[in-house]
């Protein structure tokens, strides 16, 4: 599979490799607005000193959530990406469990965030919102003008490798493009009884005996 770009990704090196160079993933980035997944801003949690944003990661008919965090620190914020509840939990212990009393006492977190999240944490499922846009790639974030989703994003942007390997993530594109879209929208045609049977190597006397030559 070939990539036809104007920016690099980190599983592009995987062309190197390819042996179908007929297939074309071409990778224009766009952006729109959609309605279907909430996708927050920031939501300030435990005293207004830490921040997330709730996005997700599309990648061929699956989404992965992605929590967009920013904990504010004195002289510079901190800033993380987190794919799972245990990477949000090194961030919210290293800097709320021990020092933060109201946070500690009251248990907000182990007690009634944290399940939730780990709910909201897990991948799903959307195929016909790929195929509406006819992309592999798909980012629901929140970027300028009202608009929170980006086709054919770029996922190096992310953090995704430490999701997934770019051998992977370049066998799922091409796979989706050459499977998936490239079977989307073509028609099947018609064919005659007789003609299908003929196609799979039946003929009007496979269920019958053929009638014995005379001598």
């Amino acid at each position: 599979m070939r990539i036809i770009s104007k920016f690099h990704d980190y599983y592009d090196c995987i062309q190197r490799t390819g042996q179908d160079l007929e297939t074309i993933y071409f990778r224009e980035r766009r952006e729109e607005h959609q309605s279907k997944y909430q996708v927050s801003t920031t939501e300030r949690k435990f005293r207004n000193a830490f921040h997330w944003a709730r996005s997700y990661i599309g990648l061929c008919g699956k989404f992965y959530p992605m929590m967009l965090v920013r904990v504010d620190k004195y002289p510079q914020d901190i800033h993380g990406i987190c794919y799972n509840v245990d990477e949000l939990d090194i961030l919210v212990e290293e800097h709320y469990n021990q020092k933060d009393t109201y946070f500690h006492s009251t248990k907000v977190w182990d007690d009634f965030t944290r399940p939730k999240m780990a709910e909201w944490f897990k991948v799903k499922t959307d195929n016909d919102f790929f195929l509406e846009r006819r992309a592999p790639v798909i980012i629901l974030t929140e970027v300028a003008d009202n608009k929170n989703c980006v086709v054919n994003g770029c996922l190096n942007d992310y953090e995704f490798y430490r999701m997934m390997d770019p051998f992977t993530v370049y066998q799922e594109i091409y796979m989706y493009i050459s499977g998936v879209l490239g079977q989307q929208g073509k028609s099947i045609p018609e064919i005659d009884d007789k003609t299908l049977s003929e196609a799979k190597g039946f003929d009007k006397w496979s269920f019958r005996k053929e009638p014995s030559k005379k001598r």
